[in-house]
């Protein structure tokens, strides 16, 4: 059974839009793993929605989906349908809301909207189009959730994007600060909960990977310094869900982590040109894993910025997995670990701290 933990303080804004009779769309988005979905389904659990999630496609396969799921959302059943376009489907669902009346809410989610987007670039218009003709003046609740924050902020929420002004709600999803993240794990002592925050950085879905039976040691080694292990190939899949060239940025965050922060630095040690360095920093900033600190003596000196690992389980995984590959493929993880992390993790816990204190402060 799996247990929602967390997400009060969102969870109880969702209940909200959707007590109200008033039409009603968030915009809701965050990193991969962060929890959308989860908080998605624990809302919408029992309130009988249209949910579809979208695929990465180029061809009509996300038209077809959302066709076939409107479709057997009204009639039970998805065969003897198709829709040629998203203007058709929004039409079509437009009826059968009116042919129920005003008094049922209509809850449709469109989850990672992004991937039907890209593949179809009239459908914010279509959106669009039926908001403000039908939808803005019906019972109907609408979210459209995303992972690429830079398209939910420019292309969903941006001046220029044809949805522009209709959300009546955002959420910006971020990771579980301390206090949440201990949750995960309430037998483990202070210590070991914050270890677990701190490498993890607090993202729902690597907390839910911690088994809080076993001991913070026991899950370290099975879960990032075994080859099987969820975590061992973990940012290379997220880069590669994010980018094409999955090596310069491979390259540049094993860079930072291994103390080259300044783009000089970074530039010397992977052997990526300045300009081309700066660019993906740029990106990896966007998807919020880097970040840049700027001297508050030197604000104006762009050039003593630094850059650090902001995720927790990118500054970990490139803190210590790297340099103990050959004993993980050997089948000598726990060795490793044991001899060169774990007598390094209360220093590795320094900067993880601080922001447990800034956190509590901020409360």
């Amino acid at each position: 059974m799996i247990v929602f933990i967390g997400r009060e303080t969102e969870l109880k804004k969702l209940n909200s839009m959707y007590a109200s009779k008033d039409f009603q769309m968030l915009v809701l988005y965050g990193r991969r793993r962060i929890g959308k979905t989860t908080l998605l389904n624990e809302f919408s659990k029992d309130k009988d929605p249209i949910y579809y999630t979208g695929v990465e496609s180029k061809d009509e396969e996300n038209l077809k989906g959302l066709g076939r799921t409107a479709f057997a959302y009204y009639t039970g059943s998805s065969a003897g349908m198709a829709f040629s376009s998203y203007s058709d489907i929004f039409d079509y669902m437009t009826t059968e809301i009116q042919k129920r009346g005003n008094d049922k809410r209509q809850l449709i989610i469109l989850d990672e909207y992004p991937y039907m987007a890209a593949s179809a670039k009239e459908l914010s218009s279509e959106l669009q189009r039926i908001i403000d003709h039908e939808w803005s003046h019906m019972n109907i609740m609408l979210i459209l959730c995303g992972s690429s924050i830079t398209f939910m902020e420019e292309d969903v929420l941006g001046a220029k994007s044809p949805l522009f002004g209709r959300r009546t709600a955002q959420m910006d999803l971020m990771p579980f600060d301390y206090r949440v993240s201990a949750r995960f794990v309430p037998q483990y002592s202070s210590e070991d909960k914050a270890v677990c925050y701190g490498v993890t950085g607090g993202v729902a879905k690597y907390l839910s990977m911690f088994d809080p039976q076993k001991s913070l040691d026991e899950n370290l080694i099975e879960q990032f310094f075994d080859s099987a292990g969820y975590f061992y190939e973990e940012p290379e899949n997220m880069l590669r869900q994010e980018f094409r060239d999955t090596s310069l940025y491979f390259a540049i965050l094993h860079a930072i982590g291994s103390g080259s922060t300044q783009v000089s630095e970074i530039s010397g040690r992977t052997g990526f040109g300045s300009e081309k360095v700066v660019q993906a920093l740029h990106r990896l900033e966007a998807v919020r894993i880097v970040k840049r600190d700027v001297p508050i003596l030197n604000e104006k000196n762009k050039r003593l910025s630094q850059y650090v690992l902001r995720d927790g389980m990118f500054r970990f995984w490139f803190r210590f997995v790297p340099r103990g590959i050959n004993a993980i493929e050997r089948g000598f993880g726990k060795q490793y670990y044991e001899s060169t992390v774990r007598p390094f993790l209360h220093e590795y816990m320094g900067a993880v701290f601080e922001t447990i204190c800034q956190d509590y402060i901020a409360l």
